[in-house]
């Protein structure tokens, strides 16, 4: 597949860039090496000060810098913050002008370029990561179809994954230097995985050098690979866990309303996060299960240099409170360094923070 190199090169990026970074991201030990046990362990929240924000609606982290974008929902607008939780600047506004939103907001970030996607408007525009001055793109797709599940910005390229059967490829590749999408991933769906495409956010979507992962949403998770230098492409591992067993159909497919469809659907999503942390490891994020206080929640981790599994980790206790406090938006959102991040509502500040779990060796029976 010819990604072993590409692979090396950003780890080995992601390493010296995290470790220079106080707080959570510096005081994790390397992960990789041979197979050991790993546990999360939370770390204290981390306001966001500064400025007010609505309702969170997602959280990305730059790919190689301590910032974080946090999407607010109401109304829709674009934020960045450092590590520690201060404000550093806000992208665009609401309203109809040519940086301006409307709709539910989608962010990819790159080295010094920060692109955002208005669903509603289905265009995208760029922004300056540092100064926030507006960016002029050339050959962006404009309107964009409305079926982004996810997408990501990848130095010349816009990876798009498409939601549902609204579009035949899962993930198409869009070449900002040629102006024209490029390589493809399609693989066959059934019905039920095509309606939790459309409905449910699932899945996952993250990048390994110059390879693109991508995890279905299947009750036997399978990560897929696209090569985004020679457009080859294939399964890249199988995943399965004999805990977790997901109810069969109890009745023909059309005899399904809309709600005990999409709760059919979500009972059988397994997958629902893809990440890459500082030290190397991919991790899986799973869950099943309609009723917040008994979903199966569970994190599969694996070194992506052999794509060996290193540990299995099902949610603490705490974290699952947590979770059913969130309803559903207690997942992790994203990742950066060894830690991944849910958002969490701080009552007694009255504002939004990150809270980071961050993945550490289980101690062994012969440490002091």
């Amino acid at each position: 597949m010819r990604r072993r190199s590409g692979i090396t090169l950003l780890l080995g990026l992601l390493g010296l860039v995290g470790g220079s970074w106080p707080g959570p991201l510096s005081a994790q030990q390397p992960l990789i090496g041979a197979q050991r046990r790993l546990q999360l362990v939370p770390q204290a929240p981390i306001p966001l000060q500064g400025t007010r924000i609505g309702e969170v609606e997602e959280v990305v982290a730059h790919p190689t810098r301590p910032l974080f974008f946090v999407i607010d929902r109401r109304p829709p607008g674009v934020y960045s913050f450092d590590h520690q939780g201060r404000f550093v600047q806000r992208f665009g506004r609401q309203g109809e002008g040519p940086h301006e939103f409307l709709g539910r907001l989608w962010v990819a970030a790159w080295q010094d370029t920060l692109m955002i996607l208005d669903g509603l408007r289905r265009r995208v525009v760029a922004y300056h990561v540092t100064t926030g001055a507006p960016l002029t793109l050339a050959r962006l797709p404009a309107p964009l179809p409305a079926a982004v599940q996810r997408w990501k910005l990848y130095r010349e390229h816009l990876i798009f994954y498409w939601s549902g059967s609204l579009r035949p490829p899962l993930v198409e590749v869009y070449d900002l230097k040629q102006g024209a999408f490029t390589y493809a991933l399609q693989e066959n769906l059934t019905p039920e995985h095509q309606m939790l495409l459309r409905y449910v956010r699932s899945g996952g979507l993250t990048l390994l050098g110059d390879s693109l992962v991508l995890a279905m949403p299947a009750d036997q998770p399978v990560l897929y690979f696209l090569d985004l230098r020679s457009g080859t492409q294939g399964r890249w591992r199988s995943l399965s866990d004999p805990a977790f067993h997901a109810p069969p159909l109890e009745k023909p497919l059309p005899a399904y309303d809309f709600e005990e469809w999409v709760a059919y659907l979500t009972r059988r999503s397994s997958t629902c996060g893809l990440f890459l942390l500082q030290n190397g490891y991919l991790v899986v994020q799973l869950e099943h299960g309609t009723r917040e206080e008994a979903r199966w929640l569970r994190l599969i981790i694996l070194d992506p240099t052999t794509r060996q599994e290193i540990d299995r980790i099902t949610f603490p206790a705490t974290l699952r409170q947590q979770y059913q406090l969130l309803h559903r938006s207690g997942i992790f959102l994203t990742a950066q360094g060894n830690c991944l991040y849910l958002r969490r509502f701080l009552e007694e500040q009255d504002r939004w923070a990150l809270w980071p779990w961050c993945l550490e060796p289980v101690p062994s029976s012969n440490s002091p």
